[in-house]
């Protein structure tokens, strides 16, 4: 199909390409809604492994010291990030205060990173006042309870220090990511209504014009008799 041939066939089937980008801004528009303000608390932690009275004595026992530390870090953020811990985290959360529903800590989410000994813990949620409580109920959850999931503390929590925090902090609002998704489906929809016209000129016989016909002509019936 020659591309003067496809100009001519979208030109005069607009209508195809207009319709799948008419439905998606109708969608777009009845279940569009703004970004809310989101609010978190930041904890930095240190996590300190107790070493035996002969572990330094050698540069392998150091070596083990730090494999260890690195260990256990890096098995507390997995601990950190899963929902046993933010469940924890919830319930004595809305154990320090006094909301009455009990579903006032459920939209509340983690993020976490591990830098050899460092954990880095960020609470987000929608109401700022949670935050006192989020931050103080994650601590005493990290520093108290992280036995629970290493096995080789021997039933003992394993000495983490918070070095920083808790310190809360505001994102305001950002539409970016539904504006790019709006704009992928509006692409979607001009792909699928060219697509459409294309398909539509395959399937229908009907020449309109000379232009259509690829043959020599022999003879043209004028629009309007004269």
């Amino acid at each position: 199909m020659a591309l003067a041939h496809f100009y001519r066939l979208l030109r005069r089937n607009w209508l195809l390409i207009a319709l799948p980008v008419l439905v998606v801004i109708i969608l777009a528009a009845a279940t569009w809604q703004p970004e809310p303000v989101r609010h978190f608390v930041d904890l930095t932690f240190h996590v300190v492994p107790e070493a035996s009275e002969t572990l330094g004595e050698t540069p392998r026992g150091l070596d083990f010291y730090w494999e260890g530390a690195e260990y256990t870090t890096a098995s507390m953020a997995d601990w950190m990030s899963g929902t046993l811990f933010l469940e924890r985290v919830r319930f004595l959360a809305q154990q320090q205060t006094d909301a009455p529903d009990a579903n006032a800590f459920a939209p509340v989410y983690a993020s976490v990173g591990s830098d050899e000994t460092r954990l880095s813990l960020r609470l987000w949620t929608q109401d700022p006042a949670l935050l006192p409580a989020l931050g103080q109920a994650a601590s005493e959850v990290v520093i108290q309870e992280n036995h629970t999931v290493l096995p080789q503390s021997g039933g003992d929590p394993v000495p983490v220090l918070l070095v920083n925090g808790p310190r809360t902090g505001t994102v305001p609002p950002s539409n970016q990511a539904q504006v790019q998704s709006l704009l992928l489906r509006l692409v979607s929809a001009v792909v699928l209504g060219i697509g459409l016209c294309w398909l539509y000129g395959l399937s229908n016989p009907v020449v309109r014009s000379a232009e259509d016909v690829s043959l020599p002509l022999l003879g043209q019936i004028p629009d309007e008799p004269g």
